[in-house]
């Protein structure tokens, strides 16, 4: 597999099928090097500029953001419209892509856009840049919203909660930074339905001598709102269980994941109570839906614990999450019970009860399904993807009494039949990709709202890297490969176009659920790729799936 940027691309879409449909279409829809391709709502290629950091919304509509970059000048945000593309945020005017400010900053800038971003519905983008006079360097960092319209700042900082760009904390707090400790992302801001947006951030003040974690929602016409915050009592924003202490910094949020209707989940930890041993907890907890609501906790054997018998407790609940139906978490956890210690994936039902979807070291029903093999993960988190009931995973298995000799494959879940096999490295039978062909490596992997799941593996016999659609009992499917044909838009009309080859595309290294990426819920995915007959690097976005969805699609 080759490796690029998306510095010389082309980034290309294809128009919904039609329900049913017999394969996925890709039609062309960006272009920053190729003379021959027609897309008259970008500026011409002459202009030598690069699209870079190019993102699909992960539900709704699957539109497209993306920077568009020029040498020795400042990124523009671009966005997906009704059908068309227009910049968002530009720098160095004062029009609607500028910052938006009023008063004595009527006049500012923004002077660099950053590469960080969001979006939720075809109106809303949130994301990160500096403002600041024309020809400044700028002020501090800050956080926009995109209305459709126009650009909204919501958060600046070094800025306290005396400002209506603060933290809505008491007052003497401030924004120390936009992000949460380690994070290396510009921002860590997500939007929610209705223009809402939360933030995980870093504040100081009030004498504090040390920074504190928050989490802090943004509803337009009300503000910002702190609803998670560290070594305070607050009710707004302290757990909700008593005996546990504080929430404690460098414990939490972690990757905060939100689901297709804007709830918010996060795993942190707490301080616990001074002389009590024990009493230090991490959890699950539902943010900024009133006071931070424990899910589940370790250490605790009842409704927040395993579900696994009376005395079974969690010790470690890890930090990626994955939201299904409403109310429904998927996580990766170990404790001990009767039985002795346990790890595996666990699901937080709508009903607020919990029970293991796989352990490891189990046959049967919390098993690989493959006769004679185990689940044989070290203890770190799990790749589980989940959309409305369905969920999929990437997993590794070992026969019994033999956990050196693993397997790593992909598994379907539902919460009726559990984890299912649908693929695994280096299988010539049942779970290869086709007859004489076997999956050399799995990369990123998505599950739709119809319970299709889509991988961008590597394959064998021709070698190629490809997009392949997997279902429970069915051969697989290559969707996006060699030889697969774009519609391609020209002087002389549209052209299909066989792609040549593919290359690799994450946006981000470990995705969590309310991230934009290279998949939607309702059965999109972008990829790069090049053409036959076209220099430079291309993306490809198309419709994977051919199926009805079962649970709507993904933002309804």
């Amino acid at each position: 597999m080759r490796h690029t940027s998306l510095s010389r691309s082309i980034l290309l879409t294809a128009m919904l099928a039609a329900p049913l449909a017999g394969a996925a279409e890709w039609r062309a829809v960006l272009n920053a090097r190729n003379p021959g391709i027609v897309l008259p709502q970008l500026p011409p290629v002459n202009e030598n500029y690069s699209i870079e950091s190019t993102t699909m919304a992960d539900r709704g509509p699957p539109l497209l953001s993306f920077a568009r970059t020029r040498p020795s000048l400042p990124n523009e945000h671009w966005a997906e419209k009704g059908g068309q593309l227009l910049p968002i945020a530009r720098t160095d005017v004062t029009d609607a892509t500028g910052p938006g400010r009023t008063g004595a900053e009527a006049g500012d800038v923004f002077r660099n856009v950053q590469a960080d971003r969001d979006g939720f519905g075809t109106n809303h983008r949130v994301f990160a840049a500096i403002a600041g006079a024309p020809g400044s360097s700028g002020g501090p960092q800050s956080v926009w919203r995109w209305d459709g319209t126009r650009n909204i700042e919501i958060a600046r900082n070094g800025v306290g909660s005396e400002s209506p760009l603060g933290p809505g904390l008491p007052p003497g707090w401030m924004f120390y930074t936009l992000k949460p400790f380690g994070s290396f992302r510009d921002i860590d801001a997500r939007a929610l339905p209705n223009g809402e947006a939360v933030m995980s951030v870093q504040i100081n003040g009030n004498g504090a001598g040390n920074l504190r974690d928050a989490v802090i929602h943004h509803r337009p016409g009300s503000g910002n709102r702190a609803c998670f915050f560290t070594y305070d009592v607050g009710p707004d924003w302290s757990p909700d269980i008593g005996g546990i202490g504080t929430f404690a910094s460098g414990a939490g949020p972690d990757m905060l994941a939100i689901s297709p209707r804007g709830e918010i989940y996060s795993v942190a930890g707490t301080t616990g109570v001074e002389n009590v041993p024990g009493s230090a907890r991490g959890g699950i907890w539902r943010l900024c839906d009133g006071s931070p609501r424990a899910l589940a906790l370790t250490g605790d054997s009842g409704a927040l614990g395993p579900g696994m018998g009376a005395s079974a407790t969690f010790s470690t609940i890890y930090a990626l999450l994955a939201t299904g139906r409403p109310g429904e978490v998927l996580f990766t956890a170990k404790g001990q019970a009767d039985s002795g210690a346990f790890f595996g994936l666990f699901r937080h039902a709508p009903d607020g009860s919990h029970s293991p979807v796989l352990v490891r070291g189990a046959e049967g029903a919390l098993g690989p399904k493959i006769a004679g093999q185990v689940f044989q993960d070290g203890d770190f988190q799990y790749q589980v993807r989940a959309a409305g009931r369905y969920a999929a995973l990437k997993a590794t298995m070992a026969p019994v009494g033999n956990p050196q000799q693993t397997t790593t494959g992909l598994w379907h879940i539902t919460p009726e039949a559990g984890a299912t096999p649908l693929a695994l490295l280096g299988d010539t039978g049942t779970y290869a990709p086709a007859p004489g062909r076997t999956w050399m490596e799995f990369y990123r992997f998505a599950v739709f709202d119809n319970g299709d799941v889509a991988v961008f593996a590597e394959v064998s016999n021709p070698g190629e890297s490809s997009i392949w659609r997997l279902r429970p009992g069915q051969a697989p499917q290559k969707v996006l490969g060699y030889g697969t044909m774009v519609d391609v838009p020209t002087a002389a009309g549209v052209v299909p176009t066989p792609v040549s080859m593919i290359y690799s595309m994450s946006p981000r290294s470990v995705a969590s659920p309310g991230d934009d990426g290279v998949f939607n819920a309702s059965g999109f995915a972008v990829q790069s790729v090049e053409l036959q007959g076209y220099g430079s690097t291309v993306i490809v976005r198309g419709n994977v799936t051919d199926r009805l969805f079962a649970d709507g699609f993904g933002y309804e």
